[in-house]
C-alpha cells in the first residue's frame, strides 16, 4: 500500500474525529447549561472586551478586519466578591458600562438577561 492509499483512507476519518471532537464539545457545554440553575447577579461590570474571529485580527493591533465576526464578553464582581464572566450579545454588550451596576441572569455559562440598573435607584 502507498502512502498517498493511506492518506486518502484516512483521512475521512481524521476529519469525522476532528468534528465529532468539536461539536462533541458544544453538545456537552449546551446539555450542561440545560442542566443548571437560573441565577440573577447583580454585578459591578469589571471589564468588557471583544474578540475577533478572524485568526490575529485585533483593534490594538490596527489589524482588524471591519466586517470581521467578533464575540463579546464581560466580567463583573458581586458585591460579595465572586467574579462573573460571559459572552453577550452585541446589543448588550453595547449597553454594558464599566463601573456600572447591572443585574444579569445566566444560566450555567449561557447568557439570558441584562437589566441595568439606573444610579438613582442603586443610591434610593
Amino acid at each position: 500500500m502507498e502512502v498517498y492509499e493511506i492518506l486518502l483512507y484516512a483521512m475521512p476519518a481524521v476529519i469525522v474525529i476532528g468534528l465529532v471532537i468539536r461539536y462533541g464539545r458544544k453538545i456537552l457545554r449546551w446539555t450542561d447549561n440545560n442542566h443548571s440553575e437560573v441565577i440573577k447577579y447583580e454585578l459591578k461590570i469589571t471589564e468588557k472586551k471583544e474578540e475577533y474571529k478572524v485568526m490575529g485580527a485585533s483593534s490594538a493591533k490596527g489589524t482588524s478586519i471591519e466586517n470581521s465576526p467578533r464575540r463579546y464578553y464581560f466580567t463583573g464582581e458581586t458585591k460579595d466578591g465572586q467574579v462573573i464572566k460571559g459572552q453577550v450579545p452585541f446589543d448588550v454588550y453595547d449597553r454594558l458600562r464599566e463601573g456600572r451596576r447591572a443585574f444579569i441572569t445566566m444560566q450555567g455559562t449561557r447568557f439570558i438577561a441584562f437589566e441595568r440598573i439606573d444610579e438613582d435607584e442603586a443610591n434610593g
